[in-house]
């Protein structure tokens, strides 16, 4: 499910940037992990193709470019360590006992 989620975002901003449906469709197939990358895609259409130059990135099809994947950015942020952080701490006669990992 979170794969088919990733592709949707991905599809949606290459359609934001002026490719027509099927050929953002193909740059977010290009972007999929083991989906056969960017040389299985079938080139882009007449319209998209000037769109598909001025992208930053080259890829290992030369028929076409992409945006930067933000692969470093967190998407969101770590789990509480303790049960104090999780929750209000509703049993204060508890408290005084040491932390446990969660």
């Amino acid at each position: 499910m979170r794969r088919a989620q990733r592709w949707d975002v991905i599809k949606l901003r290459y359609t934001d940037a002026g490719l027509c449906d099927p050929c953002a469709g193909q740059a977010a197939w290009g972007h999929q992990d083991h989906a056969g990358g960017w040389n299985d895609l079938q080139p882009p259409c007449d319209r998209c193709e000037p769109v598909i130059r001025d992208f930053p990135v080259a890829t290992t099809n030369p028929l076409w470019r992409k945006f930067q994947r933000p692969e470093d950015k967190k998407r969101a942020a770590a789990a509480p360590l303790t049960l104090g952080e999780a929750v209000a701490d509703t049993h204060r006669h508890y408290s005084g006992q040491d932390a446990v990992l969660l």
